[in-house]
């Protein structure tokens, strides 16, 4: 967002705290992400706001529109009540600049206006017990009210999502279908502060490439990405890196135009035993991994893909020991009536893996034992719906441990 905050700065009411704030959750969640956004023409440095005019027009083009505004202090706008919608609010108090601010900035929602009380419909951040159910009317002008102003337009993702959860008291941060620039932005701010990836993922959704991804906070440990890297360059990468005791914590594919495209997360391990193969044809993966495990050998990170019409796989195998059992490419009645009889014996979900082939989802598992986490999965939830589970599971204690996304098109659009 362009706004920056000023002015005085004050601490949370108590009061207001109590009335409106819950527990915090150990979870945020950026659950849409900007697709477009303007900036109305007002000199916001100058304490300037825009137009009356300006406002309007981007609230028919745009819908609701952000803007600040200044609180002087003593005003009455900290504790306005308007239960019966009648009352437009006017500061009474005038806004100082110098030689001493008496004001604070607060960001507010503009919703619609009324030029017959000459006032806007404003939407505030501290409860409905602010004016009329949190919403209120406020004169244009007061308060230099349409500082900054600025529209948005959100992006819900289109892909579908396949997820599990595990119990875990893990702070996280989460986003989904967010363009690489934005997604590369927020990793950096929240890079320094010492989050780091949990789960890294890729979709293509109407010919461009969408990020989701999860950080959990670990204590500013070390960590190298690439992204969207063709697999010439994305090997020489691994191999470099390989040699300084780095290894594969995420990896993700995509194929785009006919192309596969790696996406890679190391983090340092020091002389841990890792074998990699890519873009395997089944029975070649097949066989490979009957090979390594009779030495131990077992999956680490394994992902299907389908490229021009076949299915490959990619894997990552670490000599762990312990026992492991897969399926590949099931379709979910029968994945799923092979997970109740895997559940009953201790198995738990390692690795879960989707592809489509022709409007179908295909489910490639492995399963780790003895195991006893509890678990909760959804398969192939449209994102409102799997962003109400979550918000569920959080509050009752779980994270998550495996996200997929994917789009399953038709031929008509997405579905």
């Amino acid at each position: 967002m362009p706004y920056k905050g000023d002015g005085n700065i004050s601490p949370c009411d108590p009061e207001k705290v109590k009335a409106n704030c819950g527990k915090c959750n150990s979870t945020e969640v950026m659950p849409y992400g900007i697709e477009d956004y303007g900036v109305l023409d007002a000199n916001d440095e100058d304490h300037v706001p825009a137009t009356v005019t300006a406002i309007k027009q981007a609230l028919i083009t745009h819908g609701p529109v952000v803007v600040k505004m200044h609180i002087p202090d003593g005003s009455a706008f900290i504790h306005f009540s308007d239960p019966d919608n009648n009352k437009v609010f006017k500061e009474t108090i005038p806004l100082e600049y110098s030689p001493k601010r008496n004001n604070g900035a607060h960001i507010i929602i503009i919703v619609g206006w009324d030029d017959g009380k000459a006032a806007w419909r404003m939407k505030n951040s501290w409860g409905e017990g602010f004016g009329n159910k949190g919403f209120c009317w406020i004169a244009y002008g007061s308060n230099n009210i349409g500082m900054g102003a600025t529209w948005y337009r959100a992006a819900m993702p289109e892909f579908r999502i396949t997820a599990v959860w595990h119990k875990s008291n893990e702070t996280e941060k989460q986003v989904y279908g967010w363009s690489y620039a934005n997604y590369r932005k927020f990793y950096d701010l929240v890079w320094k502060d010492g989050w780091r990836l949990h789960l890294l993922e890729t979709a293509v959704v109407n010919g461009k490439v969408e990020y989701s991804a999860v950080w959990r906070k670990t204590n500013n440990i070390e960590e190298i990405q690439v992204y969207d890297y063709r697999y010439a360059d994305f090997k020489a990468e691994y191999d470099k890196l390989w040699k300084d005791g780095w290894r594969i914590h995420l990896l993700s594919n995509y194929v785009l135009n006919g192309q596969v495209y790696y996406t890679a997360v190391w983090r340092k391990l020091g002389n841990v035993g890792e074998m990699q193969y890519y873009s395997l044809h089944f029975d070649d993966y097949k066989s490979k991994n009957e090979e390594l495990s009779k030495d131990g050998w077992r999956i680490h990170i394994l992902n299907n893909y389908v490229l021009n019409g076949t299915v490959l796989y990619t894997a990552v195998w670490r000599n762990t020991g312990g026992a492991q059992t897969q399926v590949w490419g099931w379709k979910y009645a029968d994945f799923r009536a092979k997970y109740e009889e895997l559940w009953k014996d201790g198995w738990r979900l390692h690795v879960l893996s989707n592809y489509v082939v022709n409007s179908v989802v295909h489910y490639t598992a492995v399963w780790n034992k003895p195991d006893d986490k509890d678990e909760v999965q959804v398969y192939s939830y449209e994102y409102e719906d799997f962003r109400a589970k979550d918000e569920t599971l959080r509050s009752q204690g779980y994270r998550l441990s495996i996200v997929n996304t994917y789009t399953i098109n038709d031929g008509s659009g997405f579905i």
